[in-house]
């Protein structure tokens, strides 16, 4: 199982090289969070992707799955649910979309202002000429 990661932790990753040497590499928290978003654009493009034969097929098979089991042991690890998250974006841009609605209308209104304003003072300059 792996070890649960807290926020604003170093992560470290230990690995072996094709030549059997050992890596060591340090990432933030916020690292592991992108890896795990990167790596669902990255499943969701593999699904979208329409095969060429059962061989491709198979192929794009097996890269899912190992693109599904690495999300899930970062997600794990950081104790992060990507769900979750989304869904927390969804409501936030609710959120701004009701601000952003506001301030349409007051974009719009005072447009509206300026038009009945320039109407008055070319209705003036029509009076004028026509008294003149």
């Amino acid at each position: 199982m792996a070890k649960k990661l807290i926020e604003g932790q170093m992560t470290v990753f230990q690995f072996f090289t094709k030549e059997n040497e050992k890596r060591v590499v340090e990432i933030p928290y916020a690292g592991v969070l992108f890896f795990i978003k990167s790596l669902r654009n990255f499943k969701e493009s593999l699904e979208q992707l329409e095969p060429n034969g059962m061989q491709h097929k198979l192929i794009l098979e097996d890269e899912i799955k190992k693109a599904e089991e690495y999300i899930n042991i970062l997600e794990g690890a950081a104790d992060f649910n990507f769900n979750k998250f989304s869904k927390k974006l969804k409501r936030k841009a609710k959120r701004d979309d009701a601000g952003m609605d506001a301030l349409s209308a007051s974009i719009i209104l005072n447009d509206v202002k300026e038009e009945k304003v320039n109407s008055k003072e070319v209705d003036k300059e029509d009076l004028k000429e026509q008294t003149n």
